[in-house]
């Protein structure tokens, strides 16, 4: 087994002077590490797709572990597998024309909902390369005749799960690839520390085809960079949460330092977000530089984004120091929402939490069918909010008999389930402190005759241009 000179994993210094935090990657020193080839002598690994390959594929995973880390490297080709290990130290290398591929099998699944590569408290690790992760969802599709609504998504039984799910780890890089046709949430990192995820392309369908295929998940993780993605899904394309996905009640780690940026998404549900999960505070995020267009299926249950920038404190969490940063919507439902709500689905106790310093700053939105929302089930509060150089149009026709505007105990708290609001632009209640900086600018272009704004109790303007045709 021959020894080369293998790129370390973690190579990265972000300097993020635009969010006023620094993210430091602690960087190995570059040295000579095993590399593999998963098709050759001992693992000999089927490359046709005709086997599954889950085996030889752990067993060089494993090896290269064992010799204190490098490459596993996957040559082109098919390789059908089930859920695979990733260990310290290790680089999984996927070559261009190379396809891991999740078993469509059901029986090969032994057990449910397992991901098709998985991480637990390891450190130094990558999955790299220019290939592709199919994750079998059109395997397990229920069936769909088009129309009919709910349906089962998926068939019973065993199946595969997420892509990627990284816990607990750190030291990761997750780069240069294609995800797609994931059975749930494509890129799951779960309270990992010091995580960069670039140049990735992510496809799944529209949601009505297949639900909660999130794209990338970040989950009670520390110094995290997200740059140069590419995703269209039918669920959220950009999710951060801080839960224990298995037990809600234990205390949460505050989550931090996480910056996505120079990307592209699209999704049926909500586009950049945080929440719904909300069980430990979030803080220091930035989304910068990012454009939010139509998910491109020709399916007629395509649908824009029910949310462009979410911000969401539901179940107890302090959620503060936000900022979206030259985004541009193409169309949406509803643009800018943020909501605080005592949600008592798993923690009766958890009481209200906040959401505090939100920035808004240069941002276009082409196309919205419902005024940008900030609301909160009574007794709850949203504090200084920002709107600078905030540009939007709103399509919206409907002219009276609001809706009940107030989200409710329990309620799932997407945009469009607390109906129509009372202005075309901006409706804000408990609301402390809504600044308005630069030059805003809302446009009724539906014609619906409400007035730009319904603010209260709490209301500061600062430089506020009104609406510009």
């Amino acid at each position: 087994m021959k020894k080369i000179l293998a790129t370390i994993i973690f190579t990265l210094t972000i300097n993020a002077v635009l969010s006023g935090c620094t993210i430091t990657g602690r960087t190995p020193a570059t040295d000579e590490r095993v590399t593999v080839n998963v098709t050759e002598s001992p693992f000999y690994a089927d490359n046709t797709g005709e086997t599954l390959v889950t085996n030889p594929l752990q067993q060089a995973i494993d090896y290269v572990n064992a010799q204190g880390g490098g490459v596993v490297y996957f040559p082109a080709g098919i390789y059908r597998t089930t859920t695979l290990h990733l260990r310290s130290n290790v680089t999984l290398y996927i070559s261009e024309h190379a396809l891991i591929q999740a078993s469509g099998v059901q029986a090969d699944w032994m057990g449910n909902r397992d991901p098709v590569i998985r991480s637990d408290n390891v450190g130094n690790i990558g999955i790299v390369g220019s290939g592709t992760i199919d994750g079998g969802q059109t395997a397990f599709l229920a069936p769909d005749d088009g129309v009919t609504w709910p349906r089962p998504t998926y068939i019973e039984g065993n199946r595969p799960h997420m892509i990627l799910r990284l816990v607990e780890s750190y030291n990761i890089l997750v780069e240069g690839l294609t995800l797609r046709n994931s059975v749930t949430w494509t890129v799951h990192f779960d309270d990992c520390d010091w995580v960069v995820a670039r140049h990735l392309t992510i496809r799944n369908p529209v949601h009505r085809v297949a639900e909660w295929t999130d794209g990338i998940d970040i989950n009670g993780c520390r110094n995290v960079l997200i740059e140069y993605v590419d995703i269209e899904t039918g669920d959220d394309a950009i999710c951060i949460k801080n839960i224990n996905m298995a037990h809600p009640r234990t205390p949460r780690r505050p989550s931090y330092n996480i910056i996505v940026r120079n990307s592209v998404v699209a999704s049926n549900c909500n586009a950049l977000k945080i929440g719904t999960e909300t069980y430990g505070d979030i803080s220091n995020v930035l989304f910068y530089n990012i454009r939010v267009r139509n998910h491109t299926s020709t399916d007629p249950r395509n649908r824009p984004a029910l949310g462009a920038m979410v911000v969401q404190s539901i179940d107890g969490a302090e959620v503060r120091d936000v900022t979206f940063r030259n985004i541009i919507v193409e169309d949406v439902d509803t643009p800018l929402f943020i909501t605080v709500m005592d949600r008592t689905t798993n923690v009766p106790d958890s009481g209200f939490g906040s959401v505090r310093n939100v920035t808004f700053e240069n941002i276009t939105v082409y196309r919205s069918t419902r005024a940008s929302q900030f609301t909160t089930e009574l007794g709850g509060y949203i504090h200084n909010v920002t709107l600078k150089n905030v540009n939007i149009r709103n399509y919206e026709t409907r002219r009276n008999h609001w809706d009940q505007h107030r989200p409710a105990n329990n309620r799932y708290p997407d945009p469009n389930r607390f109906g129509r609001m009372p202005a075309y632009g901006l409706f804000a209640i408990d609301t402390i402190g809504v600044i308005f900086k630069g030059e805003n600018t809302f446009v009724d272009a539906g014609n619906s005759g409400r007035p730009t704004f319904d603010i209260s109790p709490h209301y500061v303007s600062v430089n506020f241009c009104e609406d510009r045709q």
